[in-house]
């Protein structure tokens, strides 16, 4: 858990760990053969409401986990650290931008073309073409900066609140904090969930008839 908050663990790690969780898991012991495996390793590791066990999926867990630098890389930008330098992955990036809109004060935090702060979403995701067009260098580029000549007709009416700071909400959450476990959960969204799931893994039955 502690190398994947910082180090994206390889296939080949998370195999050999899944391996021996799957043998634990079905037979108590360091192997099992595909026969005595009940149900496929995905749905295992999927949350109990879509029909799974809840055991946690370490890839997504380690998404999980690492997104929460980002998080606070925007939210606390005078953080010592956050001056290092550091890429995030790109499926951390995309998921940010897809789970993050922004409430704009001064303009400083927010990058204007790939964060969500217009009432249309990410411009990515409304004017893809002319995203492609601009240059690497360029997106990086703060709301702040990007308003001062305010060429866009749809940013004319945009107001900047020099005196606050911009809000970053996470948009899993009711009070719009981050926190691990929502985010976790985050990328199950849009799975089909079993009726009667919960119900089904609480029966005091034997496991081979659950």
């Amino acid at each position: 858990m502690h190398i994947s908050i910082c180090c994206c663990l390889s296939t080949w790690a998370i195999g050999e760990i899944d391996r021996r969780r799957r043998a634990f898991l079905w037979a108590g012991s360091e192997s099992v053969s595909g026969g005595r495996c009940k149900i496929a390793w995905p749905i295992v590791c999927a949350p109990k409401d879509n029909g799974g066990l809840g055991i946690p999926d370490l890839r997504i867990l380690g998404y999980a986990l690492r997104l929460r630098w980002e998080w606070l890389r925007r939210t606390k930008p005078d953080s010592t650290w956050a001056l290092l330098p550091s890429t995030p992955e790109r499926k951390i990036s995309s998921m940010f931008s897809s789970s993050v809109t922004v409430e704009i004060g001064d303009g400083a935090s927010t990058r204007f073309w790939t964060d969500a702060w217009l009432p249309a979403g990410a411009i990515p995701t409304f004017a893809p073409n002319l995203f492609k067009a601009v240059g690497g260098r360029r997106l990086g580029r703060s709301v702040k900066d990007a308003l001062t000549d305010r060429h866009w007709a749809m940013l004319q009416d945009v107001q900047l609140r020099p005196l606050e700071s911009d809000r970053f909400i996470w948009r899993w959450s009711a009070d719009g904090q981050y926190s691990v476990r929502l985010a976790y959960r985050a990328y199950f969204v849009g799975w089909t969930s079993m009726v009667g799931a919960k119900e089904l893994w609480r029966a005091a039955v034997p496991p081979k008839v659950k």
